[in-house]
């Protein structure tokens, strides 16, 4: 898989460490689109069920509940004080 980060999800990564989640959303519901995974800095809780990816000196924990992408590309959202982190690229695997 191949991580591509925006200058500023970079440079917000790097400040804490260079540690990325990227977690499945799960909902119990009986209807509705699938969610995009969430996405933020650090290590999950328990590593278990996470595939490690390293790139460019960052580290990628991908949950395992979702579907392997050949490209995974993250930008930084900013609200003023809240910053988010996104997958810019996610669209359900057909």
């Amino acid at each position: 898989m191949e991580l591509r980060l925006t200058p500023a999800a970079a440079a917000f990564l790097r400040s804490r460490g260079g540690v990325l989640t990227v977690e499945s959303v799960v909902v119990s519901s009986c209807c509705g689109a699938p969610l995009p995974p969430e996405v933020r800095p650090g290590p999950p809780r328990d590593a278990a069920g996470f595939q490690i990816y390293q790139q460019d000196g960052f580290t990628l924990y991908y949950d395992t509940l979702l579907e392997p992408r050949p490209l995974l590309e993250i930008d930084l959202r900013d609200y003023g004080r809240l910053q988010e982190l996104v997958v810019t690229n996610w669209a359900p695997v057909p």
